[in-house]
Formats: C-alpha cells, sequence, structure tokens
C-alpha cells in the first residue's frame, strides 16, 4: 500500500523550447506524463501526482 504523494520536477534547459517529461518503473516502457515550454530562463516545473503510487519511478526529459 502506498501513500498518496507527489514529486517536482524541475528542469533547467534551452529558453523557449518545448520538453516531454516520461516515467518508467523498468527504463523499458516509458510513458509521457507531461509536455512543457520552458520559459525565457529556459525554466520549467512539472509536478507529478502519481508517484505515490509505484515503490520507485524513474524519469527523463526529451527535448522537441
Amino acid at each position: 500500500l502506498f501513500r498518496s504523494s507527489q514529486i517536482q520536477l524541475e528542469l533547467v534547459g534551452a529558453p523557449n523550447q518545448v520538453y516531454v517529461f516520461q516515467a518508467s518503473t523498468t527504463l523499458t516502457g516509458w510513458v509521457t506524463i507531461g509536455l512543457c515550454d520552458t520559459d525565457a530562463n529556459g525554466s520549467v516545473t512539472l509536478t507529478d501526482p502519481n508517484a505515490g503510487n509505484y515503490p520507485a519511478r524513474l524519469y527523463r526529459v526529451v527535448g522537441q
């Protein structure tokens, strides 16, 4: 039984760039959890509200 918890992911990348945030529990079968645009400074924040549903969760960011 897992507690309902979240994780906040922060990225500093290229300014005004689109990034896809993905999650996996196995390093295969990546699932998109968000699509975000960075601001003029290259910053963006995404919250994963489902993080607490998994004993471990891995994240990656893919530029578009």
